[in-house]
């Protein structure tokens, strides 16, 4: 299933990242649920999960990923007002939604979103992003999802996972390289992001994460108007290695717009 709902109450839509499928977000999820008042969408994103890789036109967007999203949610839920959660890819899939006003979007709370293209005024992050974009096309699906994962966690780690996960994350690392197109070809400058996002947003990042990731919060985080920040002790993968301190914040931004009876 691509598409999972449950709960009843405000909608809101959990992305999850590269390589990820929408479980990455399973104990935040069944914490929203246990409110009574939230209707969760957690959803696969193109290539990932039960999610089929796409047969988009080649350069892959953003718009793309949005729009196969769309079509999956059911109307009802649709024409309503969203929070949208999201980390890494899915932090930048959120951001899409949220400019191009495809849904309408209330709230966002975003893990280090790769937003690559903000990137493009930072020469030596633009480059180390942009040569591992080039590189992974290059190697075999186990070099390339060992290369992927080692870079966003460290050296050494995709070879210590237990083959079976090796080889499902070897398996979908095609799409990696298409997130990469859609991330680094965004059209959104500063100022859309200053005058196109007015909600409330939350931004979190970890100590130990990449230049490339922390650095892209903090150019978000300087000129989103209503824009809140946390720092957690953990990677870039914290939503998953760290899931419990940064669930805990984000229920509490997440249910603090139910408790001060905002729209």
């Amino acid at each position: 299933m691509a598409i999972k709902i449950s709960g009843q109450g405000a909608p809101i839509l959990l992305l999850h990242s590269s390589l990820s499928s929408h479980r990455q977000w399973s104990a935040l999820a069944a914490k929203l649920v246990a409110t009574g008042r939230f209707c969760v969408i957690s959803a696969d994103l193109m290539g990932y999960g039960d999610e089929p890789c796409p047969q988009a036109p080649r350069p892959f967007s953003l718009a793309d990923e949005v729009q196969c999203l769309l079509e999956r949610l059911p109307d009802e839920i649709r024409r309503q007002p969203f929070c949208v959660v999201g980390h890494s890819y899915g932090g930048a899939v959120a951001l899409q939604l949220a400019l191009s006003k495809a849904l309408d979007v209330r709230q966002l709370a975003l893990f280090e979103p790769v937003a690559f293209h903000l990137l493009k005024a930072e020469p030596a992050l633009w480059h180390e992003v942009t040569a591992l974009a080039d590189e992974l096309p290059k190697l075999s699906s186990v070099q390339a999802a060992e290369r992927f994962i080692d870079y966003w966690q460290k050296a050494g780690y995709f070879a210590a996972l237990p083959t079976k996960m090796q080889q499902g994350l070897a398996a979908q690392v095609g799409k990696v390289t298409l997130d990469f197109e859609g991330l680094s070809g965004a059209p959104w400058t500063f100022h859309d992001y200053q005058h196109r996002l007015p909600m409330p947003v939350w931004l979190g990042s970890g100590l130990q994460s990449r230049q490339s990731a922390q650095r892209i919060v903090q150019l978000l985080a300087g000129v989103l108007p209503a824009v809140q920040c946390m720092n957690f002790h953990c990677g870039h993968m914290g939503p998953v290695t760290d899931a419990e301190p940064i669930n805990q914040a984000l229920m509490q931004f997440l249910t603090s717009r139910l408790s001060s009876g905002s729209d």
